[in-house]
């Protein structure tokens, strides 16, 4: 949720003129990379927890 407020605040900026295009490159890019980060470590926890549940299942036959 951070991200997303970071890159609304950064397309506000822009249109009211208080960045530049490239800092709002910039800013759109870094608040993106944090959310593909956020989604990786979500898919590896999901991973994870998917591995645990199938190894500790005891209604195995």
């Amino acid at each position: 949720p951070l991200a997303r407020e970071q890159r609304k605040g950064s397309v506000l900026a822009f249109q009211e003129g208080e960045l530049d295009y490239t800092a709002f490159i910039q800013n759109l890019r870094e608040a993106l990379q944090t959310e593909l980060d956020a989604m990786e470590t979500q898919l590896h926890y999901l991973q994870a927890r998917s591995e645990l549940e199938f190894y500790l299942d005891t209604n195995k036959p």
